[in-house]
């Protein structure tokens, strides 16, 4: 009587070595798809950054628009340097002058309304950046007789670091940024 022979299954006769150029062949798609998503969900975060600064600055122009002066203070007067967005203060290259308001004191409730013109809410809530980082407003000296001032709303970006020149309103490094005219 012949001896039974064993049914080695669809991997038996693969082996050692056959195991291990197929891991090796895994490993290597892995290494060539992990960059590219990666470089997509970069995509996505900044251009939902994008989307929250170009909301802000919306708001911002509204508020602007119906209370006759820009989100930095009582009747005009400028009672605060910058805004920021809720949250930890995020790194600077170069820290804006001043003390940082609430953008939420102007653009969420009007604790800091002017000439009785507040149709707020402008924003339900001032959004974080999708580091979980606050939004940066500086708004620069008034650029004509009308008190308008030139400004840029910035997120920190990936590496969490305000590297723009915020005096210059020049957008710099990894930060996304709009300048306000």
């Amino acid at each position: 009587m012949p001896a039974a022979r064993r049914n080695p299954g669809p991997f038996g006769r693969i082996g050692v070595v056959g195991g291990l150029v197929g891991f090796l062949f895994i490993l290597t798609l892995v290494a060539i798809a992990r960059p590219r998503l990666e470089n997509r969900f970069v995509d996505a975060d900044r251009g939902r950054a994008l989307d929250d600064i170009s909301v802000i600055a919306r708001a911002i122009a509204a508020y602007r628009s119906d209370t006759g002066f820009d989100p930095c203070g009582l009747e005009g007067a400028r009672v605060y340097g910058w805004l920021r967005g809720p949250g930890a203060e995020p790194r600077f290259d170069r820290r804006p002058d001043g003390d940082p308001g609430e953008l939420g004191w102007f653009l969420e409730k009007p604790f800091m309304a002017g000439k009785g013109n507040w149709q707020g809410p402008y924003l339900e809530e001032v959004p974080r950046d999708p580091w979980g980082r606050p939004y940066v407003v500086v708004l620069g000296e008034p650029l004509g007789d009308d008190g308008a001032r030139e400004g840029i709303v910035v997120s920190a970006g990936p590496d969490g670091r305000v590297d723009s020149d915020l005096v210059g309103m020049i957008p710099m490094g990894d930060d996304i940024a709009t300048v306000l005219d």
